[in-house]
């Protein structure tokens, strides 16, 4: 009975609660404060409702953020899933040199996938 609690309590966890609702300028903003770092990834997780999920790895965070898919323009969208091998990379730590803002902008009219 415990184990199951602690299942159905880490389930709800990832469910709700978890997830930052910021502006896609924010996020860019919070992706690019964190260029100098070792880790700093970016995955499409898939669209859930109305709001695309994002899952942003730094070298000591890792947080999901919703962002309102009116203003992502992504027409490549798949259903959201906890399952990382679904997951789309966007930023990856070897793009560090790479302009963040570009790659959104790519992304947004569909070129990254």
């Amino acid at each position: 009975m415990k184990l199951a609690r602690q299942f159905f309590s880490c389930l709800l966890f990832v469910m709700c609660g978890c997830s930052h609702i910021t502006t896609m300028e924010e996020f860019v903003q919070t992706v690019n404060q964190h260029n100098d770092e070792t880790i700093n990834n970016v995955w499409y997780m898939g669209s859930r409702g109305s709001y695309d999920y994002f899952r942003h790895n730094t070298t000591l965070t890792s947080r999901t953020y919703k962002i309102h898919n009116g203003t992502s323009n992504m027409s490549d969208r798949f259903a959201w899933t906890t399952n990382r091998k679904n997951w789309a990379l966007i930023k990856g730590n070897g793009d560090l040199k790479l302009n963040f803002n570009s790659q959104l902008e790519a992304l947004s009219k569909n070129v990254l996938h």
